[in-house]
């Protein structure tokens, strides 16, 4: 790799690296990351690794199979209407913030009536 090519690589690399800091704050900010507690910025956490690993996966199969399924194209747009679900709406009982309201039995409900 000659240093012009190296340069225009870790261009667009800490330009990738940024775009996914903004989209990721853009998640933290729907689901009040900042507000919540420890456990709960852990819960996320561990979902948006979950998310980062199933999307690859699904993106290396559809590398291989020679194709690109909306479940890759989409993954970033399919997981922040999730999370948007998930963030609920602070004035209604009925709508709990899926990390810093609701228990695990509540989450797992939850999870299930999205697969639908």
């Amino acid at each position: 790799m000659t240093e012009e090519e190296k340069a225009a690589w870790d261009e667009e690399w800490e330009a990738e690296g940024k775009k996914r800091e903004e989209w990721e704050g853009e998640l933290k900010t729907l689901i009040g990351f900042d507000d919540c507690n420890a456990d709960c910025q852990a819960k996320f956490t561990a979902d948006l690794k979950d998310f980062y690993s199933g999307r690859y996966t699904t993106c290396k199969e559809d590398d291989s199979a020679g194709v690109k399924t909306s479940a890759c194209v989409n993954a970033d747009a399919l997981f922040k209407k999730e999370i948007e679900a998930r963030a609920g709406d602070k004035g209604d009982d009925e709508k709990k913030n899926y990390y810093s309201e609701m228990s695990d039995e509540e989450r797992n409900e939850f999870k299930e009536a999205f697969k639908e």
